[in-house]
């Protein structure tokens, strides 16, 4: 037998949903947990990426992957009731204290969770 599909109304898609969350093992007896954006967040960490360069009397903003690593760790990384452990910009700090290790082992989660593609970067740096 067939299984229904649920259509979503207005109320269900306002409503802010359970967001996906996966235990990621760091090695060492360590862990975290690493969710689900919201659509927003998604868009502050695409904004994130973006870099302000002044072109003589313009300024234009560009695309860049620095940092790109610790930001997605920023942004995904919770306490087990799925609440943000990090403000927006504490990615330096983290990048600059997190072995590359744990960083790449959070990152694969976090990629998988909110599918974040290799083409998805080429993109975001090609707009």
């Amino acid at each position: 037998m067939a299984k229904q599909t649920k259509i979503l109304g207005r109320n269900d898609l306002l409503t802010r949903g359970k967001l996906k969350t996966e235990l990621v093992d760091l090695g060492d007896g360590e862990s975290v947990y690493v969710r689900e954006m919201t659509g927003r967040e998604k868009n502050q960490f695409e904004q994130s990426c973006m870099k302000q360069v002044k072109k003589g009397d313009k300024t234009e903003f560009i695309p860049t992957l620095d940092d790109f690593k610790a930001k997605l760790a920023v942004f995904t990384c919770c306490d087990g009731a799925g609440m943000n452990l990090f403000e927006a910009n504490d990615f330096q700090k983290l990048s600059m204290n997190i072995s590359a290790a744990k960083l790449e082992r959070i990152i694969i989660i976090a990629e998988k969770l909110n599918k974040i593609s290799d083409a998805d970067k080429e993109d975001m740096l090609k707009n």
